[in-house]
């Protein structure tokens, strides 16, 4: 039976799924990957798009609730974790805000709201209704014992098995981390004890997070033949080959035991294993045998191919390489990483990222290239940035070195001036929040004093990106960033609603003065709405002078009301995974405003504040107006 391609997580693909065959690619006699061409390449992600074809939304007129939930499929209108709220007024009914006024000057504030409009008249007469408090986890993980309620193992799979993991979202992809690892009730339904751990180990595998499946694969059973499987891909990817061919063979031995299809992919590791040992005859062996069982793996057969003596010409350009291949490549010779890392499936970026025996420069390279895939944490990047050559001409190479000076200034001034620079240029390489986080504990003793007030938009930014609000809003004070005080807000539930709206006028003039592009300001109206923030009339007026933007990733019809219905419902873990099916494979700022402003509710909703918070937050900070270097 041919193998399938399409990674499924149930338990027999777990055991069935050790290295998941290439699809076929146009064969292509000049691709070599070898060291014969330009350095690395940084990966490019193409800019997603709708899925389905809704017509154009019509220009902010009205409430922000009305536009994006009409009576088609957005669901009900109770969109906060605290029941209906009052919608706001249409710009239309109220006399022209203080908005245009001529500047310099101080912007006019914001006209008060109508009466029976504030945020006593929206919460009068409402019935509260006592909802007992979850129990958490006691792993620091902030998700209750019960996370799993309302999904059997076979939904679990289901649910997984269509998600582009890892997430692009840093927020997504640590609240789905937190979920795939914490130490909380299991689903109900597996076949065996083992089952659950399998699907997990599958989605962390399919994630490129080999630290985390590392340590969950510590305390697993060595009998079981699933856990092997699991052994070996990790062995294999993070370079242990001894350990890889021992548990290989060990597997291979209890082959009577095995479904047909994991003995068929065997064969490919056991070619591995004999050329690794220097046993051509084994390699072509192992080649012929895997053919017999229908092996879809081009790659990896025309390695061991050339392996066993029969040349390595004709190789086929590959869509995907996967960890194995790139294995079986690495015995014919140096790897030109370049040709690598854009096809590279995670887990191997990820372990190129972590190899500490690999050149500087493909380390760093795959480290970045990482991050932005969402396999890698930033403590494993800043390790790849410390152990890097200095090379200015080589941009990862460049940025390691930035950082490696940040961490030895002592001068708070130049600190932050080196650390704007380094944000400045992973911005380039769409790593500037990577980057931030890397940043942040470097810059733990600088504190807002007279002197820093040109660096106090990069500080903001810094310490936004690792959830540190109360020091954000201290640098976002200073006169240079009192506009970032409205993304603080958004990241910080703490605020009074007065403060909030104050802190907004400061958006004011930039406004403007076109600082704010239109799918900015419609952005962040959404946001705002979603973290139930009065939007000020004066943005429903200036978003209002543009068409709402049709573009960004719309996931499938059904997808945005299962999504509502699951928060609703108070079901944590269909929360997380529905949420991540929303967002596809965009980042914040890709997604559709209706996608964008749903997921905020849902997690909200759901109990997950402070996720949706750091989501919002992601959604505006890459475009935020920032001001000119000193």
């Amino acid at each position: 039976m041919k193998m399938q391609s399409a990674p499924v997580l149930g338990l027999a693909a777990a055991a069935v799924l050790l290295v998941t065959a290439l699809q076929p690619a146009r064969a292509e006699s000049d691709w070599q990957p070898f060291k014969d061409r330009d350095p690395i390449v940084s990966r490019r992600a193409t800019p997603p798009r709708p899925t389905d074809d809704r017509p154009p939304l019509p220009a902010m007129n009205g409430t922000l609730d009305g536009i994006l939930h009409g009576p088609d499929d957005r669901g009900s209108d109770d969109r906060g974790p605290d029941g209906p709220r009052t919608p706001q007024p249409s710009p239309r009914d109220e006399p022209p805000p203080a908005f245009g006024s001529a500047y310099p000057g101080s912007p006019q504030p914001y006209a008060q709201p109508p009466p029976g409009t504030g945020p006593i008249a929206a919460t009068a007469g409402r019935i509260e209704r006592f909802e007992p408090e979850p129990t958490l986890a006691a792993d620091g993980s902030g998700l209750p014992q019960d996370a799993w309620r309302g999904m059997d193992i076979k939904a679990v799979e289901e649910a997984l098995a269509g998600l582009a993991l890892p997430p692009k979202s840093p927020a997504l992809a640590s609240l789905w981390l937190r979920l795939m690892t914490a130490a909380i009730d299991p689903p109900q339904g597996g076949r065996t004890p083992a089952h659950f751990d399998a699907i997990r180990l599958e989605a962390l595998y399919r994630a490129g997070r080999l630290t985390e499946m590392g340590k969950r694969l510590e305390g697993a059973s060595e009998s079981d033949p699933i856990f092997q499987a699991f052994r070996i891909r990790h062995a294999l990817a993070v370079g242990n080959q001894a350990t890889a061919c021992a548990a290989s063979r060990a597997l291979m031995a209890r082959r009577a035991e095995l479904p047909l299809t994991l003995v068929s992919e065997l064969h490919l590791l056991a070619g591995y294993c004999a050329a690794a040992e220097g046993n051509a005859a084994g390699a072509g062996l192992a080649a012929d045998l895997a053919r017999e069982a229908q092996v879809d793996a081009p790659v990896a057969l025309a390695a061991l191919d050339a392996l066993a003596g029969n040349g390595r010409a004709g190789l086929a350009v590959p869509k995907l390489v996967r960890v194995l291949d790139y294995r079986l490549l690495e015995l014919l010779g140096p790897i030109d990483p370049g040709q690598i890392l854009d096809k590279a499936e995670p887990a191997l970026v990820a372990a190129l990222a972590l190899d500490e025996k690999a050149e500087p420069a493909t380390r760093v390279a795959a480290a970045e290239a990482a991050v932005r895939l969402g396999a890698l944490s930033s403590v494993e990047l800043t390790s790849a940035y410390q152990g890097a050559a200095a090379d200015p001409s080589v941009p990862a190479l460049r940025r390691a070195e930035l950082v490696r000076q940040i961490a030895a200034e002592g001068s708070a001034p130049r600190k932050l001036q080196l650390a704007r620079a380094a944000l400045d240029d992973a911005r380039k390489a769409s790593a500037a929040h990577a980057m931030a986080q890397v940043l942040a504990p470097l810059m733990a003793g600088v504190e807002p004093v007279p002197g820093l007030e040109p660096y106090a938009e990069t500080a903001t930014e810094i310490f936004l990106a690792v959830g540190d609000t109360p020091k954000a809003r201290a640098f976002a004070a200073a006169p240079q960033a009192r506009h970032w005080l409205a993304l603080v807000d958004i990241a910080d539930r703490g605020p009074s609603e007065g403060q909030r709206e104050a802190n907004l006028i400061a958006l004011d003039d930039m406004v403007r003065r076109n600082r704010f592009a239109a799918p900015l300001l419609h952005r962040l109206a959404t946001v705002l709405d979603a973290t139930d923030v009065n939007v000020p009339i004066p943005l429903w007026e200036a978003a209002s002078r543009t068409p709402q933007p049709a573009t960004g990733y719309l996931a499938e019809t059904g997808v945005l009301p299962q999504l509502q219905e699951a928060a609703k419902k108070k079901d944590m873990a269909r929360t997380i995974l529905l949420s991540l099916r929303a967002a596809g494979p965009a980042e914040a700022q890709g997604l559709h405003i209706i996608a964008l402003g749903d997921t905020i509710r849902a997690l909200r909703r759901a109990g997950l504040d402070g996720d949706a918070r750091r989501f919002g937050v992601e959604a505006l900070i890459a475009d935020w107006p920032r001001g000119t270097p000193q």
